[in-house]
């Protein structure tokens, strides 16, 4: 009946002012639209999200009212944890990246010092070891969790967007960690070889293949072949991982350029293996720094990358007792060339029945 006062305001809950504002809301013929909190006979609390409409008769008089409701307890559980853990890992990404920057920073000017270096990389890996890759591992899983709720469009689109940058971002410091770390190796002399006889064009059509499947313009690098293949004696996974480096780099140097070209010659003496691409090439004020740990060129500021692919690639190729150049010119593309000699390994390099003594991750990049 007109008037009278509707059922969910009878409860000793009601909010007076609430119930003052919707009926002067709907009196005036107007919709009322809001949120209460309500409780079920059994004396259970629920919040009601709720729409009431004056219904009026042919003189435009009101005659009842019509209200729709919904139970919006769940949904709002989710969103309110939704928020809270989206602002919780978003700072913990800033403050670990923050601090992986100010690391990262401190040790490529504490680099310069050799009297320092020894202790300043046991004090980083120890760090960096036991503060980075817990947190990194935890954030990725929550984030894989959160992706789970059962949201609407709207607010599933805006869970994927932040997910994506976190993920991002965490794949970025972890990439950036295990670098290091593989640095670390390799100065404290932690890294021996496995020598074995390998087929240098099965390798190089493996990795090939590998990033010519994630290539999103659709290049496909090709792979030249100069002379009489042969097997040679070498660390596999060590030459795998610089080879990889390199490709990597010729296609995130090249974005929508002509395809990048691995040729393989196999000389009298030796092995030559060259990676070229056509993309944004070396400044020539930066070449000398190819190699040098945590240095980019002055040219791919916007694009992303560590530093250190290319450092780790050279201490990879020289255990291997091999060399590696490049050549480039800028906007005109780079050319990396690894060239190996057939029995150039001692006893005392190689070590006996040892494994490369590192983690080795092929998608690692400058």
């Amino acid at each position: 009946l007109i008037g009278e006062k509707p059922s969910i305001f009878k409860a000793d809950n009601a909010d007076p002012t609430l119930y003052k504002k919707l009926w002067s809301t709907i009196t005036s013929g107007k919709t009322w639209i809001g949120e209460f909190n309500n409780k079920k006979k059994d004396g259970t609390p629920f919040l009601v999200r709720t729409a009431i409409a004056p219904v009026l008769d042919e003189n435009g008089e009101t005659m009842n009212y019509l209200s729709v409701m919904e139970n919006t307890t769940k949904q709002k559980e989710v969103e309110m944890k939704l928020h809270d853990t989206l602002e919780n890992m978003e700072s913990l990404v800033s403050k670990r990246t923050s601090q992986l920057e100010i690391a990262r920073k401190n040790l490529e000017i504490s680099l310069d010092k050799e009297k320092k270096l020894s202790e300043l990389k046991s004090r980083f890996v120890a760090t960096a070891s036991h503060q980075f890759r817990t947190p990194l591992t935890v954030i990725n899983a929550n984030v894989g969790l959160l992706k789970m709720y059962g949201l609407d469009e709207e607010s599933q689109g805006k869970l994927d967007k932040i997910s994506n940058r976190i993920q991002s971002e965490v794949r970025r410091m972890t990439e950036l960690m295990d670098e290091t770390l593989i640095l670390g190796k390799i100065n404290s002399g932690g890294i021996r070889v496995n020598l074995q006889m390998c087929g240098l064009i099965v390798l190089a059509e493996k990795i090939v293949e590998k990033f010519n499947a994630i290539q999103d313009d659709g290049r496909k690098m090709e792979i030249k072949v100069v002379g009489d293949a042969r097997e040679i004696k070498l660390d596999v996974k060590l030459m795998e991982h610089a080879l990889s480096n390199l490709v990597s780099n010729a296609f995130k140097y090249s974005p929508n350029c002509t395809p990048p070209m691995l040729t393989i010659n196999f000389e009298e003496k030796g092995i030559k293996i060259t990676v070229k691409d056509h993309g944004v090439g070396i400044p020539k004020k930066d070449l000398k720094n190819v190699f040098t740990a945590f240095y980019r060129g002055s040219n791919v500021n916007d694009i992303k990358g560590t530093g250190m692919g290319t450092s780790i690639a050279k201490e990879y190729v020289e255990l291997n007792g091999g060399t590696i150049g490049v050549t480039s010119e800028e906007n005109r593309g780079a050319s990396f060339t690894i060239e190996l000699k057939d029995h150039s390994f001692s006893e005392e390099m190689c070590g006996k029945e040892q494994p490369a003594e590192v983690e080795l991750s092929l998608d690692h990049s400058t």
